[in-house]
């Protein structure tokens, strides 16, 4: 892990942490709470598997993939992610909110199988694909304005096709039922 600026290791000294090699056992974190010190959040992406990480300005950035589907570990709090290099995969996690997702996803974004109304909060650009399938969606706002791959969204937005390609730049944009993946699992994704 390597420190975002010179203030954070400064901080991390006085709080008695040895900084010598570059990492810390102790990380503080500005929670989206108001700046709050949240020292579980490292303890927390390890239990997940992220590796490569760093915190930047109160974000998580990751360099990899992050996937926070269902028997994930509990939230150790209120967590905003910055900019993630891979996948971020939130599938079938009961959400009912995209807060706290990534402002961009270099590969795919996927929030499939939750109980999503609209996909405010999610990422502003996607790299690969983005795919919000199996969710009530009542609206589109908030979606990514760039996506690199294909949009998929459940049937229920087809209607709104119009209205969709006004606020996003998609290659592509599919609906369910239009020989589409019916889960996450059947989406092609690259490195996985």
């Amino acid at each position: 892990m390597k420190f975002d600026n010179l203030t954070t290791k400064k901080l991390l000294e006085v709080a008695g942490v040895d900084t010598t090699k570059g990492k810390a056992k102790l990380l503080i974190e500005a929670d989206m709470s108001g700046g709050q010190i949240n020292p579980k959040i490292p303890g927390w992406l390890d239990q997940l598997g992220v590796k490569n990480y760093k915190f930047n300005n109160g974000k998580i950035d990751v360099d990899g993939d992050v996937r926070l589907q269902i028997n994930r570990p509990q939230l150790p709090g209120p967590v905003k992610f910055g900019n993630v290099t891979g996948n971020f995969i939130i599938s079938a996690s009961r959400l009912t909110s995209l807060r706290g997702c990534p402002d961009t996803v270099g590969e795919n974004f996927i929030c499939s199988h939750n109980d999503l109304e609209s996909l405010e909060g999610g990422p502003r650009q996607v790299g690969g694909s983005y795919s919000a399938i199996e969710n009530p969606l009542e609206s589109v706002q908030g979606i990514a304005q760039q996506i690199g791959g294909t949009l998929w969204l459940p049937e229920t937005m087809e209607q709104m096709q119009g209205q969709i390609r006004k606020m996003t730049r998609a290659a592509n944009i599919r609906f369910e039922g239009e020989g589409g993946p019916k889960g996450p699992e059947q989406l092609k994704l690259p490195g996985m």
